[in-house]
Formats: C-alpha cells, sequence, structure tokens
C-alpha cells in the first residue's frame, strides 16, 4: 500500500493508513533531502507483510488471507533483520528511496 505505482485499486478501503502512508512518506523524502545537507541519510522502508495483530486483524476483515493472494508474510523477528541490513545500506547516494524489506530492492514511488 505504500507506493503509488504499485497499490492495488481492487481494494477500495483503508483510506485513512493509506492517506497516512502517503503523507508519512512525503515527510521522509523531505528529511532525506534536507539532512543530505549534513550527511545523514533517511531510508523509507516498507516493513513486508508482517504477521502481527493488525495484519490478523485485516485478515479477518477481508476474509482472504494474504498467503492465499501469494503474498509472502513474515515473523516480526525476519522482518526486523531485512529492515537491519537495509539500513546498513544506507547512505547520500540512495538517501530518501523506499525499499521492500522483504526484498531487499527499491520500490517505485
Amino acid at each position: 500500500m505504500g507506493s503509488l505505482t504499485q497499490v492495488d485499486f481492487t481494494a477500495g478501503d483503508v483510506y485513512g493508513y493509506r492517506m497516512g502512508k502517503a503523507a508519512l512518506h512525503i515527510a521522509g523524502v523531505t528529511l532525506a533531502r534536507d539532512f543530505k545537507k549534513i550527511g545523514i541519510p533517511v531510508g523509507l522502508i516498507h516493513p513486508g507483510v508482517v504477521n502481527t495483530e493488525m495484519y490478523n486483524t485485516l485478515q479477518v476483515a477481508k476474509n482472504t488471507p494474504m498467503e492465499k493472494r501469494g503474498v509472502n508474510t513474515l515473523t516480526p523477528e525476519q522482518s526486523a533483520e531485512r529492515i537491519y541490513k537495509l539500513v546498513q545500506g544506507l547512505n547520500l547516494d540512495n538517501t530518501g528511496s523506499f525499499w521492500d524489506a522483504d526484498k531487499g530492492i527499491p520500490i517505485p514511488w
């Protein structure tokens, strides 16, 4: 839900959540531009689909588990490990980029 170019427009709900993510992303990009001037990289990271209480609530509401849609789910520990690896690779050349922690690749805005 974080990428504007990869939005699943067939699921027309969770508007507030989507708007909040968009606001967070513009804040992150703005911080990245400002902090680059003082040598601090900023990373925006999608943690993957993490099996948490929020995830479980959405599954009940949608009545379609992510696994049935071909989406890989992660434990909180797996997600944290992947995020840590991405943070270690942040630098001023990739500051402000949006990353997929599960795959370790940039996500288009």
